[in-house]
């Protein structure tokens, strides 16, 4: 009787501990609720784009409608950041201080959809710039638009990075001194570089102009 009570103690501890050192029935019923999110995620982007245009579509402008379809992407993220929530709660991976690895999942999936977010938006947002445009060209504009979006990337992966507990500033020291080597190794090109931009803000050539 012993031996079966010994040998049923090592059941209910592999079924406790056997998934990466968490329950497996737990383990389980997260992995459907996020496979479940993955599922949906489609249909509930589409519905909450759907109703946000319907929403858009009232007003005078079509900037709005711009930027909600280039929100499509990241409101297709909502579901999943909801599913992998509840997973976290199910498996047990939060703590009371809202720290741990669970947690910094979530927050990890929140800083992608916003920043996500802010580089589908500088698209839409750069044709309120006609004032702009008139005044440094269209091509500077759109090049600034770009450096933008790519300045948004570059945030929010050092966010990511930052949050995991990985610095950022030594990587940025690397970064600079590898820019520096670049730098004095490439100094023609980037004469160059300063050029175009000059001639960019000069307005000398215009898309569509043959050079």
């Amino acid at each position: 009787m012993d031996t079966m009570n010994d040998l049923w103690a090592i059941v209910v501890d592999v079924w406790n501990t056997s998934f990466l050192g968490l329950n497996v029935g737990q383990a389980l019923i997260g992995l459907v609720v996020v496979a479940l999110a993955f599922a949906v995620r489609g249909l509930a982007g589409w519905a909450i784009t759907k109703f946000l245009l319907a929403h858009a579509q009232k007003t005078t402008t079509r900037m709005d409608e711009k930027v909600v379809r280039a929100l499509s992407g990241p409101i297709r993220l909502i579901p999943v950041i909801i599913g992998v929530y509840i997973a976290v709660l199910i498996v047990g991976l939060d703590q009371p201080e809202g720290e741990g690895p669970g947690i910094n999942l979530v927050r990890t999936l929140i800083i992608i959809a916003i920043f996500w977010a802010l580089h589908n938006v500088v698209t839409p947002v750069s044709y309120l710039l006609s004032p702009l445009q008139r005044a440094l060209g269209p091509v500077l504009v759109d090049w600034l638009a770009k450096t933008l979006r790519i300045l948004f990337v570059v945030v929010g992966a050092g966010a990511v990075l930052q949050l995991w507990g990985i610095p950022v500033a030594p990587i940025v020291a690397g970064l600079g001194l590898f820019g520096v080597a670049v730098g004095l190794g490439a100094q023609d090109m980037f004469k160059n570089l300063i050029s175009g931009l000059l001639v960019l803000t000069e307005k000398r050539f215009l898309p569509g102009e043959w050079i």
